[in-house]
């Protein structure tokens, strides 16, 4: 893969890009970079997390026009027993392609939510409004509302968890987001998708359903996302990547749910779409640190939760120690 990287551009990329939450990193935080905090998943036990399900961030009306309850589940180490006041978190969104009945939508990530917490973050799993119709006998706008709203949910949570920050031992200034499948399609427009793009992609949602920062709640707190990552995730525009962001792409070859290139899965009036392997040299020209997790033989979500947590939180850690290095890595499961 060819790159190149010229950071005069990309500051004014990022001055033209608008977005209010993405600074400068802070200078490395010792306290981040000890060897084993954040990549020894010893380093808190089961009974050293705090867990709180069905947390509250706000309210949203859902596609059928009813109040829908937003809510998070959390899992943490012990304030009582870890020496950091404010971690680092990670929040979190689950696959399953928008379907109202889909069963991710109660586990909420919770494998990974603990193998985060058991490292020394702090991770959230949100859950997000979902459903649009019937798929593939619409048009594109059912799908692009459902994934419109899911955006604004994200949002919300992550305005809550910085205005929540002193109560759950955050540092809003090392936030991530991050997902699977269609919840990595979500991360990855809350990390970087604008109104303004938003309003040329999805036009008229915008109107219908309030901007992307104006839903859920009305909280506002400081914060910076860091880094996202996008198992088996995609997006509609290659555009939108234009933030200096950690990104960390996990892809397998054979999948056919989301291909890791440019692709179009058949719908008439839905949009092409670009997966991993299509976004990778884009986040990384941008100037941001981009690692590929890639199975030659690997299907939709191709790697066990385990090495998922494990190579995220290594190259999260990295990124706020500002070490992290953009490679490119085969793994066969």
């Amino acid at each position: 893969m060819l790159r190149a990287t010229f950071m005069g551009l990309v500051w004014l990329a990022v001055q033209a890009h608008g977005c209010a939450n993405w600074r400068p990193p802070p200078p490395v935080k010792p306290l981040y970079c000890d060897g084993s905090r954040f990549v020894d998943d010893t380093q808190f036990s089961d009974a050293q997390i705090v867990s709180l399900d069905d947390v509250p961030f706000g309210q949203a009306v859902n596609r059928h026009g009813d109040e829908e309850s937003l809510v998070m589940d959390m899992r943490y180490p012990n304030p009582a027993i870890d020496p950091l006041a404010k971690r680092p978190v990670i929040v979190l969104f689950h696959p399953g392609a928008f379907d109202e009945n889909n069963p991710y939508r109660e586990d909420t990530q919770s494998e990974l939510t603990r193998r985060f917490a058991e490292r020394g973050y702090v991770a959230a799993a949100v859950r997000y409004r979902l459903g649009f119709g019937t798929y593939c006998a619409e048009d594109d706008q059912g799908v692009a509302a459902a994934a419109y709203r899911a955006t604004q949910d994200g949002r919300a949570a992550v305005r809550f968890l910085a205005a929540n920050a002193s109560d759950y031992g955050i540092d809003p200034d090392a936030m991530f987001v991050g997902g699977q499948s269609s919840g990595a399609g979500v991360a990855l427009q809350v990390a970087y998708l604008t109104q303004a793009l938003a309003d040329q992609l999805f036009p008229g949602l915008h109107a219908s359903l309030g901007g992307l920062d104006d839903s859920g709640n009305d909280l506002s707190a400081a914060y910076t996302i860091r880094g996202v990552y996008s198992d088996s995730g995609a997006v509609v525009s290659l555009g939108m990547l234009d933030l200096p962001l950690t990104a960390v792409f996990l892809v397998g070859m054979n999948d056919t749910a989301q291909p890791p290139n440019e692709y179009h899965n058949g719908c008439t009036l839905f949009p092409i779409e670009y997966g991993g392997l299509a976004m990778a040299p884009h986040t990384w020209a941008n100037g941001g640190c981009t690692q590929t997790f890639v199975d030659p033989k690997g299907g939709h979500l191709p790697f066990a939760d385990r090495d998922e947590a494990s190579w995220v939180a290594r190259a999260f850690q990295a990124t706020l120690c500002g070490t992290c290095a953009s490679s490119d890595q085969t793994v066969t499961q």
